[in-house]
């Protein structure tokens, strides 16, 4: 297996990924999968190693990055907005397409990730091949309009300059609130018309289902599944996930 480490510039931070590909025969294109993580997340976060091994192990490179302000990239907290998140995965992006031995390319997001990649997707329809959503954060507006984000309380009417737990280094800027409220997360993304699988638990208490079911009324070809006994984080175990991923991502590449 090849790996190679990516940095780039984004708005003066330098931005983390990890490229791994197996190893290709000579002159085949691959597909690749560029996989974003959640809030306070990274590349290593629950379940991407494992992922990672099933695409590659049905020859897909993939590309994992960290946000900004999130493991080895660049930046705060202070610096991540919505527009600064998709800022970092459009770079990816763009990255990508200058691989010549990279085909189809399809995107994985989780939670507030998951939403980027339906930002991304709905920028470049013809160009993203497959949309996987992991738990995707689709109920970040209404969350946001209700005064509380990432279990962090504010008054929507009246925004501070931030807010934070400092126990565990959480920190949100104004400007990231602010954009949260003006997220169009059902309707902007509705431009996509390639396959999409979303998937959470049952025991996810951060994005309730009915949430991601009305993703049905976004996308053309949409399929869910909900895994009994799993959170937002996929624990106890990834193998349910692993497993629903691979069904969808195996038809896809035939």
């Amino acid at each position: 297996m090849k790996k190679e480490k990516i940095y780039l510039d984004v708005n003066g931070n330098n931005i983390y990924g990890i490229l791994e590909c197996p190893d290709p025969e000579p002159g085949r294109k691959i597909p690749l999968v560029i996989m974003m993580h959640c809030f306070m997340g990274s590349t290593g976060e629950n379940g991407f190693f494992e992922l990672g091994r099933m695409f590659r192990s049905h020859g897909a490179a993939t590309l994992r990055f960290d946000f900004v302000g999130h493991g080895r990239s660049e930046g705060t907290l202070m610096d991540m907005t919505i527009t600064a998140l998709q800022a970092d995965a459009e770079a990816m992006l763009q990255h990508a397409l200058t691989l010549d031995f990279i085909s189809d390319i399809y995107l994985l997001g989780h939670s507030i990730g998951g939403v980027i990649a339906t930002y991304i997707a709905a920028e470049h329809p013809d160009l993203i091949k497959g949309l996987l959503l992991l738990a995707p954060a689709c109920n970040a507006r209404y969350a946001a309009e209700s005064g509380l984000l990432f279990d962090l309380e504010f008054d929507p009417c009246n925004l501070p300059e931030y807010i934070e737990n400092p126990e565990i280094g959480l920190v949100l800027s104004r400007k990231y609130i602010e954009e949260s409220l003006e997220m169009d997360i059902f309707d902007r993304p509705s431009v996509y018309e390639g396959p999409v699988l979303a998937v959470s638990g049952e025991n996810d208490k951060r994005v309730p289902a009915e949430f991601v079911e009305r993703y049905r009324n976004t996308f053309k070809n949409f399929e869910y599944h909900l895994i009994p006994e799993i959170d937002h984080m996929f624990s106890p175990n990834t193998d349910s996930l692993v497993n629903c991923t691979e069904n969808f991502f195996s038809r896809l590449i035939g």
